[in-house]
Order: structure tokens, then C-alpha cells, then sequence
């Protein structure tokens, strides 16, 4: 086939595909490819812990939302409330969505206490909470409702962290694929970076690096360049 590029069309906010059974293959597969990245577990120096608590700071989020989505990422606020000394917050993050050329809505819910002098009664916290609390109380709300909300597009913004059973996401159609020469070829290239042993090696891998695997290129670098440092 000439051409598998999908053409996509949208009518009345809905997308058609082209009927061509090869088309719709390689849509499905560039959809399962996409949620794949989606789902690969944080980078574990990402991951920062309170009280025995794991969680992925916002600006870890936001950064990984605008590198996924290519910047086209928007944030609101839907609408917030004070239950007794708490704000909680409804928020929502829309994607566009690179595959299927959508926007696509994730809500999420998220609440912060509102620091008051201490010892004192939850029920007289409005004449003891501290001076401009709302400031910092009502901005982390929002936040953990779009930390929450984040978490609902896949593993990468923390979605498994701190759960007990983790499930893992495996593609239907892709999954049954045989391998591509290039799909060989970054396997092969992926086990020779991680098996590396020094920078001179690393450097001759370089040039028949996929551009797929510049990431893991640079932070094998970075780990060989601090092993040097501490040696």
C-alpha cells in the first residue's frame, strides 16, 4: 500500500476513518503505540515522598503533559467549595489528542486543609486559621485536582503510584504484529545501550541510534558520566 497515512475528518465533533482495512490497522496501532508511552511508569528520581506517601510533584506533571501532548495542554478550574476546614477543588486538564486529533476531557478531584493555629477546635478554625491561608490552601487544591485528574490519562503522570495491585496495559493489535526490520533494529540498539559499560563505547552506538532512543542514549550518559565523577 502507497499510502497509509490515516485521513482524518471531523463531523460534528466526531471523527471518520477511511474504510480501508490497512488504514484502520494503522490507526489502531499508532492509537496502541501512543497509549503504550502513555503508560510507562515516571522516571523513579521524579518520584518524591511525604510521610511514607509517593506522589509526583505538579511541575513534574505539567511538564510531562506539555512534552506528550506538544504543549497543547489546557487547565480549569470548574469550581471549588469549603467543607468545614478543607477547599475542595473540581478541576480539568484538556489534551489534544496527537492520534486521534481531538480534544480530549480528564476531571479530577482534589482538597487541602486550611492551616490554623495550633491546638485548636476544627469547628472555630475561622477564628483561628492562619493569616491568608486561602492563599496557599485554595492553589494546592487546584493542584491535587489536576494531579488527580492527570493520573486518569496513564501511568507516565503517576497513576499507579502508591496502589497496591498494578495492572499492566497491553496492546491488541500491535501486540500481534511481527516485527519490523526498524522495530529489530531499536530493540537491538536499546539492549547494546543498556549493557554499556563506558562513554567510549556509548559514543560508538551514537550515530546508529533511532531518534526513539535518544532518551535512553542520554541518560545512559548521565549514569556513566556520574559513575566516572563519584569513582
Amino acid at each position: 500500500m502507497e499510502n497509509t497515512e490515516i485521513q482524518l475528518t471531523r463531523n460534528q465533533n466526531a471523527l471518520s476513518i477511511s474504510a480501508d482495512p490497512e488504514v484502520i490497522k494503522q490507526f489502531r496501532i499508532n492509537l496502541e503505540n501512543f497509549t503504550t508511552r502513555l503508560n510507562k511508569p515516571p522516571k523513579k528520581e521524579k518520584i518524591q515522598k511525604h510521610q511514607g506517601y509517593e506522589y509526583l510533584p505538579i511541575s513534574v506533571v505539567e511538564k510531562e503533559l506539555d512534552k506528550m501532548f506538544f504543549g497543547l495542554v489546557q487547565y480549569e478550574c470548574l469550581s471549588y467549595q469549603q467543607i468545614f476546614n478543607e477547599i475542595a477543588c473540581h478541576a480539568r486538564i484538556r489534551v489534544f489528542h496527537p492520534v486521534i486529533m481531538q480534544w480530549v476531557n480528564y476531571d479530577g478531584l482534589g482538597s487541602a486543609v486550611i492551616q490554623q493555629d495550633a491546638n485548636t477546635k476544627v469547628i472555630d478554625f475561622h477564628q483561628f486559621k492562619k493569616p491568608n491561608a486561602l492563599q496557599l490552601t485554595l492553589p494546592k487544591a487546584y493542584a491535587e485536582a489536576i494531579k488527580n485528574a492527570a493520573k486518569k490519562i496513564g501511568k507516565l503522570f503517576g497513576a499507579d503510584i502508591n496502589r497496591k495491585f498494578e495492572d499492566q496495559y497491553e496492546p491488541i493489535v500491535s501486540g500481534k504484529e511481527k516485527k519490523t526490520p526498524q522495530r529489530v533494529h531499536e530493540e537491538r540498539m536499546a539492549k547494546l545501550i543498556k549493557d554499556c559499560a563506558s562513554i567510549e563505547e556509548l559514543a560508538k552506538y551514537r550515530k546508529d541510534t533511532p531518534e526513539s532512543l535518544y532518551e535512553l542514549l542520554d541518560d545512559k550518559f548521565t549514569q556513566l558520566s556520574e559513575g566516572l565523577n563519584n569513582g
